[in-house]
């Protein structure tokens, strides 16, 4: 045998022996740890002469001589193991989970009280940026938009706008409910209010309910900053359009999960900007079903064809379509201005000597609430032709903005009227809204303008004769231009048995160029010697006229439908 094996062989036994050695001393130190563990358990368990165990009676002392001593090792015993340097965290973490669990049954309560076609709307509420659901009558949707409102507001300082066409129909539509949802999920409120149309939870989120009858009502949402905003009665909103853009899109950039709702019936209103977010808008994810697919609705189907009998019509019908199964199909029936005859540019045919005036005449809509427009039109009062020369139509300005308008509109009339060598001072009048008389009086005395108010009486008489101008073609129109657009949607009323009455519907849309034409067409049919016996059908309101050195006196308008002699006192239009 080698030197080197001798070494190994001795290695080896001396390895096995010292493995053998190390397992005895393993196999005696946990019998030691484990009868020391059972004698210290013994005798923590063991009670004193009061009944209370001994490991109770250590804790208290351990604990209080930490509580005496900071510095002492009690005192650092316990610090390194209760405070830890994540200890906020994990506690906040905790608090949260429970916060969601808390949450996610009481969304699990509020859904519960839905149908599944809601639910399915609810459940993509602040996980999608916009939802525009489209749906018939009686499928819900107020109180949908009600239960929507109390899942948002469960998370905590959540800001919620809720936009009606009025303000009365918003409370009437959803706050009862909002309160009562609130209630059957223990959401404490903490105030409310109907007359300002406010709800406060506990938890500090919020609802304002507002109306949108006019801008300056849609622009009380500015400032503010929402998770959730809902438009209801989406396609009998008016200035849809201007809300959406202009008021609430901005707001939402405040909440990385925000959601805009659109909700309500499609309208009836041809080019509905409803209708093109339906019809162009990808960006929104869009629901319809019909109050067919409502199942609280007993013998639905019964119901329809009684309501089809009752108004005398089929089921393919608009008005069913529209109303019952919330398809997209316009009123066209109602349209007041069905045809237009238009001109391509009444500039160059003055110019070309095809179209040849006698006067100009322009009207002015003042609308501080909604829009302000002003319409020109170039007449000859022999052979009863007109023609639309300009129309301008704007919001949100001053009265200066205003005032400069007009006189833009003035100055071009002027202009023709000098190049066509017509006296301007005789031939150029300007009638204007009379809600706002000071405007006009500005116009008249500050800036020497030829302005009057407007003669407002026996209005659909005068809208029959404006539309019956257009479509005759004595008068024609820009196509594509304001009034043509607006002529698009404006429509009559209809009763409650659907029947068309000669009435404008201006709860659905508010014509504004339109209005500014007809007080401009009205001197114009004077002038054609046109029958014009109207009547006086509105209240009599104040207006003014001036003595030759400007001087206003205030006069009550009157018609006079004998002599028809109303420029004379600056009441024309």
């Amino acid at each position: 045998m080698t030197s080197q094996e001798s070494v190994a062989n001795a290695r080896k036994s001396i390895s096995k022996e010292s493995r053998k050695k190390a397992g005895q001393t393993k196999t005696r130190n946990v019998r030691i740890k484990n009868i020391v563990g059972e004698a210290i358990e013994n005798m923590l368990l063991a009670e004193d002469s009061e009944g209370t165990p001994q490991f109770e009676t250590f804790i208290k002392n351990y604990m209080g001589s930490a509580k005496n001593d900071p510095k002492s090792q009690a005192a650092q015993f316990f610090a390194e193991r209760i405070i830890d340097k994540n200890i906020l965290d994990v506690l906040d973490s905790r608090h949260e989970k429970e916060m969601n669990k808390d949450m996610d049954f009481m969304r699990y309560r509020i859904l519960r009280q839905f149908y599944d076609k809601q639910r399915e709307v609810m459940l993509e509420v602040n996980h999608r940026k916009r939802i525009m659901c489209l749906t018939s009558r009686r499928t819900g949707k107020s109180t949908m938009a009600a239960g929507i409102i109390d899942m948002v507001a469960l998370r905590k300082d959540s800001e919620i706008i809720y936009y009606n066409k009025t303000f009365s129909n918003g409370i009437k539509q959803v706050f009862d409910n909002v309160i009562k949802y609130s209630d059957s999920i223990d959401l404490k409120v903490k105030k409310s209010s109907k007359s300002d149309g406010s709800i406060e939870w506990a938890n500090g989120s919020k609802l304002q309910i507002l109306g949108n009858s006019n801008n300056a009502e849609a622009d009380k949402a500015r400032g503010f900053k929402a998770r959730c905003v809902i438009i209801d009665e989406i396609g009998h909103q008016r200035n849809i359009d201007y809300l959406l853009n202009e008021v609430i899109y901005p707001l939402m950039a405040d909440y990385e999960d925000s959601t805009v709702i659109l909700l309500g019936t499609p309208s009836r209103i041809p080019h509905h900007f409803s209708t093109k977010i339906w019809e162009q808008d990808s960006s929104y994810r869009k629901y319809n079903w019909s109050f067919l697919e409502n199942p609280y609705i007993p013998k639905a189907k019964e119901f329809l064809d009684g309501i089809c009998k009752a108004k005398g019509v089929t089921i393919e019908s608009p008005f069913i379509q529209r109303e019952y199964f919330g398809k997209i199909a316009p009123d066209t029936e109602a349209i007041i201005f069905k045809k237009r005859n238009y001109v391509a540019n009444i500039e160059e045919e003055i110019k070309a000597g095809r179209f040849q005036f006698t006067d100009i005449s322009i009207g002015v809509d003042y609308g501080f609430s909604d829009y302000n427009a002003m319409c020109t039109l170039v007449y000859n009062r022999h052979t009863k032709e007109s023609r639309e020369l300009e129309t301008s139509k704007f919001n949100r300005a001053t009265v200066s903005d205003i005032i400069e308008a007009v006189k833009r509109h003035y100055n071009k009339a002027k202009a023709l009227c000098e190049a066509a060598r017509i006296n301007p001072d005789d031939h150029i009048k300007i009638y204007a809204d009379t809600n706002e008389e000071s405007i006009t009086a500005d116009l008249m005395v500050k800036h020497k303008l030829p302005a009057y108010n407007c003669y407002k009486y026996d209005k659909m008489f005068a809208v029959e004769m404006l539309a019956d101008e257009l479509r005759t073609g004595r008068m024609k129109i820009t196509e594509g231009g304001v009034l043509d657009d607006e002529m698009d949607r404006l429509l009559y009323k209809r009763n409650e048995e659907d029947d068309i009455i000669n009435e404008i519907d201006e709860d659905v849309f508010h014509a504004d160029a339109v209005m500014a034409l007809l007080y401009a067409s009205r001197k114009a049919f004077f002038d054609m010697d046109y029958d014009i016996n109207f009547k006086e059908t509105e209240p009599k309101h104040s207006g003014f006229i001036t003595d030759s050195n400007g001087n206003i006196t205030d006069v009550n308008i009157v018609s006079d439908a004998d002599s028809g002699n109303f420029e004379d006192s600056g009441i024309v239009g």
